[in-house]
């Protein structure tokens, strides 16, 4: 019985002196040798170890076992019956807390309203790991509680944690944990005999209380213990010390031996590694700057470079060409290490930068299960059942890609899913729908009207979708609800995954994989599989004869993939290893390159997010006996933090870099490790860019010099270099004679990229527009406002995605339609709407947009309660639009005619003749439109014709708009009317064109009814274009048709923007023009018509918002914004800027125009 221990800083070499006992260990032929190390290093230890042992006979070697703590476990214990339990593995012990939870909830005052909050669980079951493995139970924490003052705010908690870590106890009773392990391990070899047995632990910095007391047996039980510890004396640790955690070990254990009896044999210092200067002076400089004592090398220290990279993808970039040049040069890549503190701001960039510079690595970091596709099947699953059909629960299911029925492709699967993605975002389907054996129909908008055609492929790709969840989902669902055990709901599940071709479809992908070469990612299926299948054992092992609860179920199963992490196998012996910090690794690298070397994480900011704090630990230490202890956290883990750093930077004997990003979302500061270092050393920063011009190509692989090529490239081109050095033009011309050749034309073509897009060829315009044009008004005022917004609605048909949602345009359609059955009922029944009381009003417009509802299209007003709110919202605004109409009507002899009047496409026989101008080359244009409201009025022989136009918004004519092409609807519409009645040889007189606003607006509780039925007018007061005779007596006469009210002298209509003056003339208020005046109106707009036409058929698609003063709206109301990529700040990116004219000048130019044209 004997302890003894290998000392001496990382510039020792502890293995060697372990090695030099072990042999002379070796001398005894009954000697048995057992390395024991961290379960990370144990196969590099091993091969390191055998390597060092190489002189001795293979018999002798035969008596050395390298292993881990958990590993000597099976060796010893492999014939026990510890070992037949299943073991608790880190997801498994998670859901066996959830369960825990759930069981406990009612006795817990804290933890049972967090037991559903995310995080919680785990956060909780690893507390619990802690305390065992520290040797704290039930009864120990209880009486730390109790020993507690009565009024301490800690006890909450700990007699919660009491509460859960007793049933803890008696639940992992029929598992092996590592706990149990290591204590059942420490009672079996109290049985053994260890005489002639001898024990090495290396590379521990900390033990916890059950390996510390599985070392005490070793200690009592065989010949010797040796443990090799980073320090530098065994003097007691005085705060600040480098090597603080591993005196902390040291004296635990030396507390032990002198507690047990144990010789304490001298310690043995161990000899020097062969280190290079810089990495001795690395050494000197850390355990100078935590004692805070000055330390300056009298020259420049070789082998440590020090650099700031300007972003972490430079950095990476450049530790990666640095480790490809030295490879090239003799290196191998097992000599290198790139560590950080915390590897995940490189998480993104780590695999494609190494594989560009050809490197096999092997990143040593954990891998989270819980975003794998079989975990999110069975989320979904339940969350479908537990909302019963949602979109987003049925999407994320079938987005897996786990279902595809046995004889589709997935190609066609994926196809089908985005036809029925977009089915239900624009229909709202859910609940009940999915369980009805019932067909869907898929509709297609039409892009030139607001119409909808069944589309016969895509219904037949909907339902492909549709049956698969309908035969399949709802049969599993009841097949768990009539489950009456855990076991008989299990094995419900597992049977249905298989039945639905799961496995099958992880086994398709693992294959792809490995064809690819993929192996890493091969293995992640079957890990995530093998995950379920055992956190479904272990729930029948636990769960199995009890009642079955869903509930319970999915919490166990989430909470055991949550902490579920993917296992990591080295696919080869020579590869760059990439690690963090805080993890042991073996002093063999050559090169070692220390990234993101940043203030915010060396020294590492402390995370005291633990369910026990630091402030509860050292509450309740002091309360707990010798043999048991928890963990440091808070405080006491920031003064380990140099250690870390120091052992990780001496895992390297030759060469050190350091390096930081000097910007990552917001500035960054150097660690004080490396600003300390950087002035200790006397060294120079380094400075990390992107590549330059003058800088010439030095070292990489055919990938990485294209990448550097291209930023070259672009730096080149922002100065305006006329061309490229010699040695970059090379680089170009070889890798154009590489396989790499398309990708370089392709990469290189980014350099003169510009936003220009082009224009189409009249062969091409006229293939997607046909020789005679059929264009809507609306169309042509997109094509004055962005010609190329117009060529991708109109040209490509591209359509924003359709969504669950009443969209204005929804909303209006509704609108117009409803009032034109509205006025064609009351026709029918030779009724005008001052026919009507309040009440028949309101049931009429409900009888009419009930029957519209039930029309395709407009299924959000009839699925939910939100639907139904909307649709009673729209009755409301239009009984009060109606009831406007009805008091103008009351006051305005001008009479509704027509309703919903087409002109220019459909049935011939319902509409207005149709607008068709030539163009040029005997090509034509024909204008279509729909006239909401046609009224007319007679007066003295002459027939006067109204157009009115519903709108959802607030509209007026502007003179200017119309001049430029964007305001066209209501002089076309004039014309329309115009043209058919010309063409029928009827006499007419237009009298304007008028907005009505389709809203409800509140208005002012006035007790006189007079005085409220004028607000209300007003509310809806028309705006828009009016056209009067130039003869006064005519225009008055006139006005009076529009508001009786007209015939009064000094009256303002609140009907249409007319006022006269008590002398009987027309006041300021009068916003009307001439009919010479609309004449010019009118022609103007036809040439419009005719110039849009003849540039849609031209080709002319150019990117160019047409902008008025400096407004961008037509770019940022524009739905097409991602495609058209507009940037005004840009040399190419120009808005299609107009003159603010005045009227006059408008007038003059129209004028000008009609006398060209004559």
């Amino acid at each position: 019985m004997a302890l003894q221990f290998v000392i001496g800083p990382a510039s020792k070499d502890h293995e060697q002196a372990m090695i030099q006992q072990i042999k002379a260990n070796l001398a005894d032929p009954k000697a048995q040798v057992f390395y024991l190390v961290p379960n990370h290093v144990k196969f590099e230890a091993e091969v390191s170890l055998l390597k060092g042992l190489k002189t001795g006979t293979i018999a002798a070697q035969n008596r050395v076992q390298t292993f881990s703590f958990t590993r000597m476990a099976w060796y010893f214990l492999r014939e026990s019956p510890i070992f037949a339990q299943p073991r608790l593995d880190t997801a498994s012990n998670a859901m066996l807390v959830a369960r825990l939870l759930h069981e406990n909830r009612d006795q817990l005052r804290l933890f049972g309203g967090l037991a559903n909050a995310i995080g919680f669980t785990t956060k909780l079951a690893s507390q619990l790991t802690e305390l065992l493995n520290g040797r704290i139970d039930a009864k120990t924490l209880q009486k730390a509680c109790d020993d507690l003052p009565g009024n301490d705010r800690h006890r909450a908690k700990l007699q919660d944690l009491v509460i859960m870590l007793d049933a803890y106890e008696q639940a992992v009773g029929p598992f092996a944990t590592n706990a149990s392990l290591l204590a059942a391990l420490s009672q079996a070899l109290q049985r053994h005999d260890l005489s002639h047995t001898y024990f090495y632990l290396d590379h521990f910095n900390d033990l916890a209380a059950s390996e510390q007391n599985l070392v005490e047996t070793l200690m009592q039980q065989a010949a010797q213990v040796t443990v090799a510890l980073t320090l530098d004396d065994l003097e007691p640790a005085h705060t600040p010390d480098l090597f603080l955690p591993a005196k902390r070990l040291y004296q635990r254990l030396d507390a032990a031996a002198q507690r047990l009896d144990v010789a304490v044999l001298p310690a043995i210092v161990a000899p020097d590694r062969t280190l290079s200067k810089g990495m001795h002076a690395v050494e000197q400089f850390f355990v100078a700057d935590t004692k805070l004592e000055p330390i300056k090398f009298s020259q420049v220290v070789p082998n440590v470079t020090l650099a700031k990279a300007d972003s972490p993808y430079t950095e990476l970039r450049e530790v990666a060409k640095q480790i490809n040049i030295a490879v090239h040069h003799g290196a191998r890549y097992r000599d290198f290490l790139v560590m950080a503190r915390h590897l995940d701001p490189y998480a993104d960039v780590i695999d494609p930068i190494f594989a560009e510079y050809q490197l096999p690595v092997f990143v040593d970091h954990e891998h989270p299960m819980q975003h794998h596709p079989v975990v999110a099947l069975l989320e979904s699953l339940f969350e479908i059942q537990r909302h019963h059909y949602q979109y987003g629960d049925v999407i994320r299911l079938l987005r897996t890609e786990l279902l595809i029925p046995k004889d589709m492709s997935p190609q066609a699967f994926r196809a089908a899913v985005d036809v029925c993605d977009n089915h239900l975002l624009r229909t709202g389907i859910s609940g009940s729908y999915w369980t009805k054996n019932q067909d869907w129909q898929y509709l297609r908008r039409r892009t030139s009207d607001d119409g909808v055609d069944l589309d016969p492929e895509k219904s037949e790709q909907l339902n492909i979708v549709r049956r698969l969840i309908q035969a399949n989902v709802p049969r599993l669902f009841k097949a768990l609800n009539l489950a009456e055990t855990g076991l008989q709901a299990a094995t419900t599940l597992y049977q249905w995954l298989i039945d639905m071709g799961v496995v099958d479809q992880l086994n398709a992908w693992r294959q792809a994989d490995i064809d690819a070469g993929n192996l890493q990612a091969s293995q992640a299926g079957e890990q995530a599989w093998a995950t379920f299948v055992k956190l479904l054992d272990d729930y029948v092992a636990i769960l199995g004869e009890t009642p079955w609860d869903l509930e319970q179920f999915v919490e166990i199963l989430n909470a055991g993939f949550a902490s579920a992490t993917y296992t990591q196998i080295p696919s080869t012996l020579d590869q760059v290893v990439v690690s963090e910090t805080a993890l042991t690794r073996l002093n063999k690298f050559k090169h070692v390159f220390v990234i993101g070397a940043t203030a915010a994480v060396m020294p590492d900011q402390v995370s005291d997010s633990g369910l026990l704090s630091a402030e509860d630990r050292v509450a309740i230490q002091s309360l707990l006996p010798d043999t048991a202890w928890l963990a440091v956290n808070g405080p006491q883990v920031a003064l380990g933090d140099p250690f870390i750093n120091y052992a990780g930077m001496l895992a390297g004997d030759t060469e050190l870099t350091m390096s930081y990003p000097g910007f990552v979302d917001s500035e960054n500061h150097a660690s004080p490790y490396y600003t300390h270092m950087l002035e200790a050393l006397k060294l120079t920063e380094q400075t990390w860019e992107q590549p330059t011009p003058d800088a010439a190509p030095n070292g990489g692989t055919p990938r990485s010099l294209l990448s550097d090529y291209v930023a070259v490239a672009q730096k080149a081109r922002e100065q305006k270099r006329q061309q490229l050095p010699v040695a970059w033009q090379q680089v170009y011309t070889q890798l154009m004679q590489t396989s790499w050749q398309p990708l370089t034309v392709r990469l290189t073509s980014s350099l003169t990229y510009t936003n220009d897009v082009g224009k189409l060829s009249s062969e091409l315009a006229q293939k997607l527009y046909g020789e005679h044009l059929f264009v809507s008004v609306s169309q042509l005022e997109t094509y004055y406002r962005n010609p190329f917004e117009y060529f991708l609605r109109y040209g490509l048909r591209l359509r924003v995605r359709p969504e669950f949602a009443m969209t204005p345009a929804d909303t209006g359609s509704l609108d117009h339609a409803t009032l034109d059955q509205v006025f064609k009922k009351l026709a029918e029944q030779n009724l005008r709407l001052g026919d009507l009381d309040a009440q028949q009003l309101r049931d009429l417009v409900s009888d009419v947009v009930d029957s519209l509802v039930a029309q395709p299209g407009l299924e959000i007003l009839t699925t939910s309660l939100q639907g139904d709110y909307a649709k009673r919202r729209i009755q409301s605004i239009l009984v009060a639009v109606l009831t406007a109409i009805r008091q103008q009507q009351m006051a305005s002899r001008f009479a509704p005619q027509k309703t919903e009047l087409p002109f220019g496409g459909g049935d011939q026989k319902q509409q207005l003749a149709p607008i068709v101008l030539p163009i040029g080359n005997q090509r034509q244009v024909s204008v279509r439109g729909k006239i909401d409201r046609l009224d007319t009025v007679t007066l003295n022989g002459d027939e006067y014709f109204l157009v009115i136009d519903y709108k959802s918004s607030k509209h007026v004519f502007t003179p200017l708009e119309a001049y430029y092409g964007v305001a066209m609807q209501m002089l076309t519409y004039i014309d329309a009317v115009e043209n058919d009645l010309d063409e029928k040889g009827v006499a007419n007189k237009p009298a304007g064109a008028l907005y009505m606003h389709m809203h409800k607006k509140p208005v002012a509780y006035d007790q006189n009814p007079d005085k409220l039925q004028i607000a209300h007018q007003k509310a809806y007061k028309l705006q828009g274009l009016l056209v009067l005779p130039d003869d006064q007596d005519q225009a008055l006469n006139l006005a009076k048709q529009f508001d009786a009210g007209l015939a009064d002298a000094g009256f303002t209509s609140n009907i249409v923007q007319i006022g006269t003056k008590k002398n009987g003339e027309f006041s300021a208020r009068t916003h009307a023009i001439s009919q010479d005046a609309l004449a010019l109106y009118l022609n103007h707009n036809r040439q419009s018509i005719i110039h849009a036409a003849q540039q849609i058929l031209a080709g002319n698609i150019a990117l160019a918002p047409l902008q008025f003063k400096s407004e961008a709206t037509v770019i940022t109301q524009s739905d097409y914004q991602a495609i058209m990529l507009f940037d005004p700040a840009t040399e190419h990116d120009r808005y299609h800027h107009v003159d603010s004219l005045d009227v006059p000048t408008i007038m003059a130019n129209m004028r000008k125009e009609a006398e060209d044209h004559a």
